[in-house]
């Protein structure tokens, strides 16, 4: 299937006219890199040739003219239909970095040094294709004999001297051994270099390979497919990732279970490796054109039950912390900043979401104090849906992230300062275990003491998942006491819960408050000093 980029068609038409203007299509060796030759005359040819020049079903060019070269000579001459259809091969190459065309020029028996006249004749045409910008790894020259070549005898010029073959640098290829089931196509999946980005997403038959991959391992329950991912030790990981190779293979694992695989039947590991192969193009800088390795396995009982183990110790550790924040929002613009923790709970939240098919993310937007309660859900709602992104390139699918906007509604600091500011710019992530909105509570900050508005006298426990109230005076009768258990356990039942999404674009703040947030203390929607905070260990209140 034929890529192609609009900057690169253009700046190949521009050069096209040029080239046509400067009298290219004249016997020339500018073309060639010698710009001191002088355009001769077109010679008149009582004979004809037809130049084709196809690439399977993906590209087709025909001319009724052909190249031409005088007998012994290596210097092309280029009619005008000719120079078009060059043109529209080196704008068909350079859309598709993964493609390499071989030059092939020949020669006629009589012709004196044959191998070197073809192999000169085969380079004049490549230095063409270098001149207009085509990548030098692209393109690749051989010689050879070829007996009947058409001879005009009126000039004594050879026509048809020039051949051209594409090929794939790393096609795609996956093959299971042991049921002989494989896949093949002239393309592959090109990752940037230092990123698990795509230099090009897959194209219309790459995607179908892989949509056959996913029905693949759909009926094949007890086989497993291993994902490797390279990189390559000079790369730099960009990613919010452990490891880089096994980012990019944690995205081919994305698009396969949005085919409708099953994650728990992928694994995806990373590897670094220095033979890896890294191209340099001068049109889209550095790539690795097959970076990402397919192998098959049976689908074992020790790696279901990694799988439960692992499900098992994440979901402890979600529902322990509760919520997970994406803070340091700028007031413009919008950036993560990534750290150890960030980067191991990422990894942790990929693997959750390939094991735990029901499970859900959902984003939660949060904004600073705004004038208009509008603009604060709309900025939230931006900051939610970057997120998203974020996630998303990170390979967890789109259809397992739910959004939502709070808007300025739920402080965690003071907007009186420039660190309460900092903090209420946030994007709070919790998890829903069975697909099912999740409660998502709002937690106050850490107060600093002796300026916390909650009686001092109060102390906090988990057991049996209830707050157990003790005053400092050992005197108080048992009536007092339960009569204060029962009022904390009503505080905790106020709890701020947002229930119910936000459209990210919100048109009508007062409409958007009221149908889009369901706030069951809406008397205290800005104090959230008076929440009840779960009590978490240390180490726990660190990761918040």
């Amino acid at each position: 299937m034929q890529r192609r980029n609009r900057t690169y068609a253009f700046i190949s038409a521009l050069a096209l006219l040029t080239w046509l203007a400067s009298g290219s299509y004249y016997v020339s060796e500018t073309c060639c890199g010698n710009t001191n030759a002088v355009p001769a005359p077109l010679p008149v040819l009582t004979s004809s040739g037809i130049m084709l020049i196809e690439d399977g079903e993906d590209f087709s060019v025909e001319s009724d003219q052909t190249i031409v070269f005088a007998t012994n000579d290596a210097r092309p001459i280029l009619y005008e239909k000719v120079s078009e259809s060059l043109m529209k091969t080196i704008e068909y190459i350079k859309s598709n970095p993964l493609k390499k065309i071989t030059i092939t020029g020949l020669y006629a028996k009589n012709e004196k040094d044959g191998l070197v006249l073809a192999r000169n004749r085969a380079d004049s045409i490549r230095k063409l294709f270098v001149t207009v910008g085509t990548p030098a790894y692209q393109l690749n020259v051989q010689a050879g004999q070829k007996d009947d070549l058409i001879i005009d005898k009126n000039s004594n010029m050879i026509l048809s001297a020039v051949e051209f073959s594409f090929s794939c640098i790393a096609p795609f290829n996956v093959l299971d051994e042991k049921t002989k089931f494989q896949l093949q196509t002239n393309n592959n999946l090109i990752f940037k270099y230092s990123t698990n980005n795509f230099l090009m997403q897959p194209d219309d038959d790459l995607n179908k390979e892989l949509s056959k991959l996913a029905a693949y391992l759909q009926n094949q329950p007890t086989r497993k497919l291993v994902l490797t991912g390279y990189n390559h030790p000079d790369e730099k990981n960009e990613t919010a990732l452990v490891n880089l190779g096994k980012g990019r293979a944690n995205i081919i694992r994305k698009i396969l279970m949005g085919f409708g695989a099953k994650g728990t039947q992928i694994e995806t590991k990373g590897i670094q490796e220095e033979r890896i192969a890294v191209v340099q193009s001068s049109l889209y800088g550095k790539f690795l054109p097959n970076s990402v390795g397919f192998k098959f396995e049976p689908l074992s009982r020790k790696y279901a039950q990694f799988l439960k183990n692992e499900k098992r110790r994440i979901e402890k550790n979600f529902k322990e912390i509760q919520v997970f924040r994406f803070k340091d929002f700028k007031k413009q613009g919008h950036e993560i900043i990534v750290d150890v923790k960030t980067k191991e709970y990422l990894n942790d939240l990929i693997l959750y979401l390939c094991i735990n098919e029901r499970a859900k993310v959902y984003c939660v937007g949060h904004s600073n104090a705004m004038k208009s309660a509008d603009k604060g859900f709309e900025i939230a709602s931006d900051r939610a849906l970057y997120t998203q992104e974020f996630l998303i390139k990170h390979g967890i699918n789109s259809d397992r992230i739910v959004i939502k906007s709070a808007g300025a509604t739920h402080p965690l600091g003071e907007e009186t300062t420039k660190y309460g500011q900092q903090i209420n710019r946030r994007v709070d992530l919790f998890i829903s275990y069975d697909g099912k909105t999740p409660k998502l509570y709002v937690f106050p900050p850490k107060l600093k003491e002796g300026k916390s508005n909650v009686k001092k006298n109060v102390v906090r426990k988990r057991t049996s998942g209830k707050n157990i109230v003790k005053k400092k005076s050992e005197k108080k009768t048992s009536e007092e006491n339960n009569t204060e258990i029962k009022n904390v356990e009503n505080k905790k039942s106020e709890e701020v819960i947002i229930e119910s999404e936000v459209n990210t674009s919100v048109t009508d703040s007062s409409s958007a408050i009221k149908e889009n947030l369901l706030i069951e203390k809406s008397d205290s929607i800005l104090n959230t000093t008076d929440l009840i905070e779960p009590v978490l260990s240390e180490e726990k209140k660190d990761t918040l």
